[in-house]
């Protein structure tokens, strides 16, 4: 399964699912719960931007406790948290 990671101005990546499922598994061994994440499901069709642009808030402060070793390690991971170093928001949602 292929999910997209959209960013709320409008751009998108492509990401495989287990690659998401690697990511999450990675950052919860190192502190950062599933729960943070602004992921939506596979029906979701209207997905809540105030409440995805908290999370990916929430979520750039949390990475940041990741030791930049292991985030450079993975390719998703790096992009992810160099994207909202940026400032930049995003949610994931398959549909």
């Amino acid at each position: 399964m292929v999910v997209e990671v959209v960013g709320i101005d409008g751009d998108s990546a492509m990401i495989s699912w287990s690659s998401l499922t690697e990511i999450l598994t990675l950052a919860e061994q190192h502190g950062v719960p599933k729960s943070m994440w602004p992921i939506y499901g596979e029906l979701a069709l209207e997905v809540p931007l105030d409440e995805a642009i908290e999370k990916s808030r929430s979520l750039a402060a949390a990475l940041e406790t990741i030791p930049d070793e292991v985030v450079e390690e993975d390719y998703w991971l790096a992009i992810l948290r160099r994207l909202l170093r940026q400032g930049n928001s995003f949610f994931v949602t398959s549909i």
